[in-house]
């Protein structure tokens, strides 16, 4: 995928969750273990936001443990960066089909998943 459509997805994604009174706190957060696509707050809840897009194939697919182990690692840098005393959670939003046409599916708290 190229770096333009991930923004698009990205902007995608942060209309979504702002629809939904969420407040973006940071995007692309970078650190030595990888990047946390989108860190939102609602309701004293910090969510870290993996965003997956495809065209035609599921994008849960690309939810590997790696994934999820380079993201757990990258919170934890973020936290250490920038402390919180709230809860939080792993989340993902998968958006399937073109960028003018797509589907949006909302996983909550898959830190589970790992």
């Amino acid at each position: 995928m190229s770096r333009a459509r991930g923004l698009l997805a990205e902007e995608i994604a942060c209309a979504y969750l702002m629809s939904r009174n969420f407040r973006i706190e940071a995007r692309n957060f970078a650190c030595l273990f990888g990047e946390i696509d989108i860190i939102a707050l609602q309701g004293g809840i910090l969510h870290f936001v993996e965003v997956k897009y495809r065209k035609h194939t599921p994008p849960i697919y690309t939810l590997t443990r790696a994934k999820l182990a380079r993201i757990t690692k990258s919170i934890q840098v973020y936290l250490q960066s920038y402390p919180h005393d709230i809860p939080y959670c792993i989340d993902a939003l998968l958006i399937r089909g073109s960028l003018q046409n797509y589907t949006i599916e909302w996983l909550e708290n898959i830190g589970w998943l790992e």
